[in-house]
């Protein structure tokens, strides 16, 4: 198993960034983690992991944020991803999920913290043998609780993630929002020489309407809601974090831009 996905060597580090910038609680990041100890402790990822490794081996692999530039993205790429669906591997951070599914395209890994997606959109994922990444935190603990008989089923298409010290099979890849940890997810399985292609990213202006499920209401509205103070100090960490990866990793991170 890849000692970096199960604890990332710069995962303390990051963590301490979050800590110092927003002031979270600690103690309720650990207990969100052994809370998803105690529902996944009988399932181990690592086939499943191996199985992601070598699914994404020598694809072209997109990943798609909620940002309100998703669906320009989608519209431009939709048709190149349908019409040879086997060349590329697809992420999804969280809500943007949803968006993919409304372009009847079904990602390979969805990392939620379970802000984007409720209880029946990840079940329907799971039945379309999508991998769902669910990360837990201090601010999250009630929906882990929610979701307690799925994490508690036998499903290897469930992988669970921590922001603190990883706990087998709880693992810290990296990242801090739903957005990078992703990247950082996958970069540690990917060979180094393989790009990553980034949809939906943005940083800054307003937050995309596939942000959360509370905005679905306004997606038909192509509505985006202005960005608040704490979700734009996410945002800037993200766009740092990426940075990073691309520069102290080098790991090719190509931001799509519409021409």
């Amino acid at each position: 198993m890849n000692s970096e996905l199960i604890n990332y060597h710069k995962a303390n580090e990051i963590y301490e960034r979050v800590l110092h910038i927003f002031k979270f609680n600690k103690e309720k990041d650990v207990k969100a983690r052994d809370i998803l100890y105690e529902f996944r402790k009988n399932y181990n990822p690592e086939s499943k992991i191996k199985f992601i490794e070598r699914a994404m081996f020598d694809k072209s692999l997109y990943f798609f944020g909620a940002g309100p530039n998703l669906i320009d993205h989608l519209k431009k790429v939709q048709d190149k991803i349908k019409s040879n669906r086997n060349r590329y591997f697809i992420v999804a951070a969280d809500g943007s999920a949803r968006a993919l599914r409304n372009f009847a395209i079904i990602p390979d890994l969805i990392f939620s913290d379970l802000d984007g997606l409720n209880y029946d959109q990840i079940d329907f994922f799971l039945k379309q043998h999508s991998t769902i990444i669910i990360h837990g935190h201090g601010d999250n603990i009630d929906k882990i609780q929610a979701f307690k008989s799925l994490l508690l089923t036998p499903n290897e298409n469930i992988i669970c993630t921590t922001q603190v010290e990883s706990r087998y099979p709880i693992i810290n890849p990296g990242g801090f929002t739903d957005g990078d940890r992703s990247v950082y997810f996958c970069h540690n399985l990917a060979p180094i020489g393989q790009d990553f292609t980034l949809f939906g990213y943005e940083f800054k202006g307003k937050v995309g309407a596939f942000s959360k499920n509370k905005y679905e209401h306004e997606q038909n509205q192509d509505q985006n809601r202005i960005i608040t103070p704490i979700k734009e100090k996410k945002l800037l960490l993200c766009k740092k974090l990426l940075n990073e990866l691309s520069i102290l990793e080098k790991r090719s991170i190509i931001f799509f831009q519409i021409q």
